[in-house]
């Protein structure tokens, strides 16, 4: 943590917070899917868009409820993240990542 916080408040710190990888994934994506709440929270301090989805449309809340981090989940929710939106499969956070996931259900 401390040397993304260093990173990311540096003056030489020139990406966007919402950069995104490959993947479409931002920062504050890889921190829900890693259930790590304080990244989480230097990103949305910094900026970071709650609500955006990466390829797959997945959005934060997706990954937290994947991974089981329910109270990042609920911490993000009361920061303003969108529980009612679908990802590439139609799927909304609660229902998981991909129609594959839902069936084993």
């Amino acid at each position: 943590y401390d040397e993304i916080e260093e990173l990311i408040l540096s003056p030489d710190w020139t990406l966007d917070i919402d950069e995104k990888d490959g993947n479409g994934n931002t920062l504050l994506h890889i921190a829900a899917q890693n259930g790590n709440k304080r990244i989480a929270k230097l990103a949305l301090r910094r900026g970071a868009n709650i609500n955006e989805q990466n390829l797959n449309g997945n959005t934060v809340l997706h990954y937290c409820y994947e991974y089981e981090n329910e109270s990042l989940a609920q911490y993000l929710i009361a920061k303003g993240a969108d529980d009612s939106i679908k990802n590439g499969s139609g799927l909304t956070c609660y229902e998981g990542l991909s129609m594959e996931d839902l069936q084993k259900l």
